[in-house]
């Protein structure tokens, strides 16, 4: 390690991928990858804080039985996990570590999006129904397994991208893009359903049901966070990691880290919407001549009578 210490003093010709010929070594590759030393006191706030809110998570998970939340947990505690890698990586440099923390550190928000996958398919089921191309629900399931297709892809890349090997590396990149442009185009398309949605007349969820005020701008919120997150990703593989991007730890933390502890946190504060989205499924209806009203009582679980909903929602708009 002496010679990777004295190497971290000098500055290290950042105009050049790290896992191009000439930095083929463990040492040239870990100097390489970054324009300064990461710091220790981010890494720990950021740690502490994605361990509190996966905490927070799955309180609420397991006290409203919003199983969707378990994906909050999960997300936080991975960001922990990759969080610990870079402390053990900034404290003893090695490239076992280096390679761990990267593939975490991609990795670990890809299963946060199923959140709002899931929420737009409850979204889904309470408008009409005629008016969508495919079924509701599996609207919500199409989307989310396309997105779980390209997460599984940016997996295999994140593996693969940080081999010493030239030619694995640059397979894995390529992947990559690959696979997080994919991801935009679906958040671009659950963006465009979930305003279609909110806005459409046809659609008419909003003359249907009285949802709860924060369901909308969780939803919108942590897409267009995700979606930078995302979009920060793909910048950084596009450059072959040469740019300021993939090198400066301050463009990690405020366009990944952060925008995704603001998505555990959204997820967190608007728990109660994420388990039931609707208040009430006493709806009001718009008809073309007359306004009509469809009693239905309170319900406390709205996952667990969402069918019963969703028939008598529909029912009452057949009789408009």
């Amino acid at each position: 390690m002496e010679a990777l210490d004295n190497t971290l003093g000098a500055s290290p010709d950042m105009s050049a991928d790290p896992f191009l010929p000439g930095a083929d070594d463990d040492e040239g590759i870990i100097v390489g990858a970054f324009a300064e030393w990461p710091e220790v006191a981010p890494a720990y706030v950021a740690l502490s804080l994605f361990f509190l809110g996966g905490l927070v998570a799955l309180f609420f998970a397991i006290r409203s039985r919003t199983w969707l939340l378990l994906t909050v947990t999960v997300t936080a505690w991975l960001e922990v996990a990759a969080l610990s890698f870079r402390l053990a990586f900034i404290e003893t440099p090695d490239l076992a570590l280096y390679s761990g923390m990267q593939a975490l550190l991609v990795m670990a928000p890809a299963f946060l999006p199923l959140v709002n996958y899931g929420l737009a398919g409850r979204l889904a089921m309470l408008g009409d129904a005629g008016h969508l191309c495919v079924p509701p629900w599996w609207a919500s399931v199409f989307l989310g397994c396309a997105y779980a297709a390209c997460a599984a892809l940016n997996a295999v890349g994140a593996g693969m991208v940080s081999s010493t090997d030239l030619r694995t590396h640059d397979v894995g990149r390529n992947l990559m893009v690959v696979g997080l442009s994919l991801q935009l185009g679906a958040f671009a398309a659950l963006a465009l359903g979930a305003a279609w949605m909110q806005r459409s007349t046809a659609f008419a969820l909003r003359y249907r049901v009285a949802l709860r005020p924060p369901v909308w701008a969780c939803l919108h919120a942590t897409t267009a966070l995700m979606a930078l997150r995302t979009a920060f990703r793909l910048a950084e593989f596009s450059s072959a990691h040469a740019s300021a991007l993939a090198t400066r730890e301050e463009y990690l933390y405020a366009l990944d880290v952060a925008p995704t502890l603001l998505c555990v946190a959204a997820y967190c504060a608007c728990h109660a919407a994420l388990a039931c989205p609707a208040q009430l499924l006493p709806v009001q209806l718009v008809g073309a001549s007359e306004l009509l009203s469809l009693k239905v009582g309170p319900t406390a679980d709205f996952a667990a009578n969402r069918w019963k909903a969703a028939a008598l929602v529909a029912q009452g708009w057949r009789a408009v």
